[in-house]
């Protein structure tokens, strides 16, 4: 059964009633780190939640970096749309800014005189969708979605694996709304594009065009295949990003510890042994990986660990040396 993560959000919210029943959903609250990133390392798509009043939860923002790392599919989802203070606009800049310039709307949301939520038009196919109806959007709903439009086009062109149909992109040509919607599938199955999606709390926006979404990427060859890669371990995997599991059984006192990193990392790692008041028994920089070889006190070294795996955007390699 296919494997989907939900970051952020319960298995009471209306997301839950998203997703398709052919998929097995675990909702991850972090509250138990090491549960989350084992269902993060063996999940086949991510749904990562953002709420546009409240933004994004800065514990999960880690669990993105690791997404990022095993090559995940994954879409953003934008929450809590029925809230009076809610601005999509605002949370996809937002979005844009922490996660990544590329990660982009596929349909924008459309307003009542009261500001609130009413339908969704759809950047590829102009259409808009209000409740269960489905109607061309008018002339003047097109003009002003246009921008939009075409950076989400430009984005599908450097991210979609049919050649024929970038280059058309690129110079301007749109295909049909149904060909860009297939780009858009497999470029979402294989991890190319990463979308933002739309949610509310009340009422069914976004959820239909959630649900129809993740039942295509299932349906996609380019999905299959990313997942008959190599898995990486997931005991090393779990120790860089949940550093304190080294240290479990070690009693109180000196530890010897020896980090292997990115060289480019050097900087960042060398402040933080400088913070903690250590100094470096070994410290070597080859080319392309450096070393650092210390001790440091046991209470010391959790807090530590965790601000060196950060700095490195979790590539460091930590052992503690047999004495």
């Amino acid at each position: 059964m296919t494997q989907i993560v939900v970051i952020g959000r319960s298995a009471d919210s209306t997301i839950a009633h998203a997703i398709p029943g052919s998929w097995r959903a675990s909702f991850l609250d972090g509250l138990n780190e090491e549960n989350d990133f084992r269902d993060i390392h063996r999940t086949h798509f991510a749904l990562f939640c953002m709420s546009a009043t409240a933004g994004f939860d800065v514990a999960f923002i880690k669990y993105w970096k690791a997404l990022e790392e095993l090559h995940v599919p994954r879409a953003v989802v934008v929450t809590d749309l029925d809230n009076p203070e809610a601005d999509f606009d605002e949370s996809c800049a937002l979005i844009a800014r922490v996660l990544d310039e590329g990660i982009l709307p596929i349909a924008l949301v459309l307003h009542e005189e009261d500001g609130s939520p009413a339908a969704l038009i759809d950047l590829f196919s102009l259409q808009v969708s209000q409740g269960e109806s489905l109607t061309d959007a008018e002339p003047e709903v097109v003009e002003l979605v246009m921008d939009a439009r075409e950076e989400l086009l430009q984005e599908i062109a450097t991210s979609i694996a049919n050649e024929s149909i970038s280059n058309q992109l690129m110079q301007g040509i749109t295909p049909s709304s149904s060909v860009l919607h297939g780009a858009l599938i497999n470029a979402v199955a294989t991890a190319a594009f990463i979308p933002v999606l739309t949610s509310a709390e009340s009422g069914t926006l976004g959820r239909r065009e959630m649900h129809a979404l993740l039942s295509e990427v299932l349906s996609d060859p380019g999905f299959e295949a990313v997942h008959l890669t190599e898995e990486s371990n997931v005991e090393g995997f779990l120790d860089r990003y949940l550093p304190h599991r080294l240290l479990e059984g070690n009693v109180d006192g000196e530890i010897s510890l020896s980090i292997d990193f990115p060289d480019e990392y050097a900087d960042e790692v060398d402040r933080e042994i400088s913070r903690a008041r250590v100094t470096s028994r070994i410290s070597t920089d080859r080319q392309g990986v450096s070393l650092r070889e210390f001790e440091i006190s046991r209470l010391a070294a959790m807090t530590f660990l965790t601000l060196i795996q950060s700095a490195c955007d979790y590539n460091a390699v930590v052992k503690i040396n047999a004495s």
